[in-house]
């Protein structure tokens, strides 16, 4: 059995490798289309999400999608 933990724990080895060289490359490439400038990426309040959401009511016209884990809204 000790055989097949290591091969696990080689291949975890790998993809965790795999993922920090393509997080680094994303990365890059985020602050490379910034541009030096602030981060590009929208954040909302809570109060700003529960206008846009009516508060997540069911009777939503914005929602676009739902089941029983979530609700996927139309964005303004």
């Amino acid at each position: 059995m000790g055989w097949w933990r290591k091969k696990n724990t080689e291949e975890a080895d790998v993809k965790k490798r795999l993922v920090q060289a393509n997080g680094e490359v994303v990365l890059e490439k985020l602050i490379e289309y910034c541009n030096g400038k602030s981060n590009l990426i929208k954040t909302f309040s809570a109060s700003q999400i529960l206008r846009a959401t009516d508060n997540f009511s069911h009777n939503n016209s914005l929602i676009l999608h739902a089941t029983g884990s979530y609700q996927c809204y139309k964005g303004m």
